[in-house]
């Protein structure tokens, strides 16, 4: 059936085919196929192809359903089909680009066999409608700008328990994550913020090359292109604006997954990795790590070092000499994993967000690192009780701003110690169904500060299509 899909007037890559079928006959979900005993073949084209943004196949394949199989789409009852019929409304309702806004949803009329857009500009003009609707945004206006868009390379969940940070020398957003239990792109995404696009910085390791005879443990890297494995990034990622670069700081966890069989499945390694945006090329080094993988990392910019903070200390690290210069015991026992770490200008602090009630001031002594201290903070208001720690620091209206959750947006008062909040209003009342099911995915949010908006990524629970929204404090 797939391949009649295919060959049913779509130029399609097999590599989709063989996804429907490996999704065909691996799925353990109940109540998701008619016939009891698993997916239809047409299930997860539908579903590969509203999460990569090309709707012409995800309607050819509806189409196909409805007339030769399967009945009516919006009867199908499944857990997993329930979940596509979503999409799909989302689809008809404009979420495909028929708006005008989003060129990187269109519907594939200005496409080619192999999904190339060969009319430029109507792209341009979509593009010019991003600009004009983001710099329209009213104060706490969200505006949805598309699905996560990595073209004909797989990314979905390229944000899990992974970051996005704002690189402000490049003016755009960078994504680098994923890793074993989500996607094995080693790509950078980068969201260009003159025109709001998703673009890649260069071909990722293609999977075939994913083996143990290729894999570099001692940098975490894949000897054939030289590019650090996809991992879980944390907050464990920095943008150095005075060299220039991304620096991941934890290494590779093992790689296993999609890519890599079970059988071939490879340990992480010990790599520590530097991206210079000037010559579009990683340098990964080996490192004797003196903190753990799980911390939460925060580029200085009055030393031009990095500060890391995990459950037992605070370290500082030079990127210039790559090494680690200062170690300080911080003596508190509140601090967990996956947490945020971010630096407050106006204070000249650091501020750990563990959750709404537990918030760490760090106060650092660059003159004595070691009389650096980390202590916990009062704080009050409209606490929140979010699921990840996502915060960035809003230069115009001087707040901490982020944790998204429950359809607001939050923000922290350093100065008081007074949390913040604002139920979110939509650009475009359309979209409501689609954002009341949206989750924030892990750290993916950051400030944009010469459009004074906030960028964050969102999955629905459940689902693996990323989401792109803009919003005004």
């Amino acid at each position: 059936e797939a391949l009649q899909i295919i060959q049913d007037g779509i130029e399609w890559n097999y590599q989709y085919a063989n996804f429907c079928y490996y999704c065909s006959v691996t799925s353990t979900e109940s109540n998701v196929g008619r016939s009891g005993t698993g997916l239809t073949l047409v299930d997860p084209i539908v579903w590969y192809a509203l999460n990569t943004n090309q709707h012409h196949y995800a309607e050819h394949a509806i189409d196909y359903a409805e007339n030769e199989s399967y009945g009516n789409f919006s009867a199908w009852t499944g857990q997993y089909e329930s979940r596509l019929y979503t999409h799909y409304q989302d689809l008809q309702s404009g979420l495909s680009g028929e708006d005008g806004n989003d060129s990187s949803n269109d519907d594939g009329s200005n496409e080619d066999s192999s999904g190339n857009d060969y009319n430029n500009d109507n792209a341009n003009d979509n593009n010019n409608g991003i600009i004009n609707e983001v710099a329209d945004l009213a104060p706490n206006q969200l505006y949805y700008a598309g699905f996560l868009d990595c073209g004909e390379n797989s990314c979905s969940g390229i944000t899990a328990f992974s970051g996005m940070l704002y690189d402000p020398n490049q003016h755009q957003m960078v994504i680098f994550g994923g890793g074993h239990a989500a996607t094995m792109n080693d790509d950078i995404m980068r969201l260009d913020l003159s025109d709001f696009t998703w673009k890649s910085s260069y071909t990722p390791t293609a999977c075939d090359d994913m083996t143990p005879d290729n894999w570099d443990g001692g940098t975490s890297s894949w000897a054939s292109s030289g590019l650090p494995a996809a991992r879980h990034t944390y907050d464990m990622m920095v943008i150095s604006e005075h060299s220039n670069e991304l620096i991941l700081l934890r290494p590779a966890d093992w790689q296993g997954g999609y890519c890599v069989t079970t059988e071939d499945s490879i340990l992480g390694g010990s790599g520590l990795s530097h991206f210079d945006f000037d010559t579009n090329s990683w340098n990964n080094q080996q490192f004797d790590y003196p903190w753990s993988s799980l911390g939460s990392a925060e580029y200085d910019p009055i030393s031009q070092d990095v500060i890391v903070v995990d459950g037992n200390n605070i370290f500082v690290y030079d990127p210039v000499s790559q090494i680690t210069v200062a170690q300080i015991a911080h003596n508190q026992s509140g601090l967990h994993y996956d947490k945020n770490l971010v630096y407050y200008p106006p204070l000249d602090r650091f501020y750990y967000f563990v959750s709404g009630s537990s918030v760490f001031e760090l106060i650092v002594d660059r003159d004595n690192w070691s009389s650096s201290i980390l202590s916990e903070i009062s704080v009050s208001g409209d606490i929140p009780n979010f699921p990840h720690t996502a915060f960035a620091y809003d230069q115009a209206n001087q707040l901490l701003g982020g944790g998204v959750s429950n359809g607001k947006f939050y923000a922290f008062r350093p100065e008081t110690g007074e949390w913040l909040s604002k139920t979110i209003e939509l650009e475009n009342p359309d979209y409501q169904a689609s954002w009341s099911a949206q989750v924030l995915d892990s750290h993916a949010l950051d400030y944009d500060p010469i459009n004074n908006v906030y960028v964050f990524i969102t999955t629905q629970s459940g689902v693996s299509a990323q989401r792109t929204w803009i919003y005004r404090w």
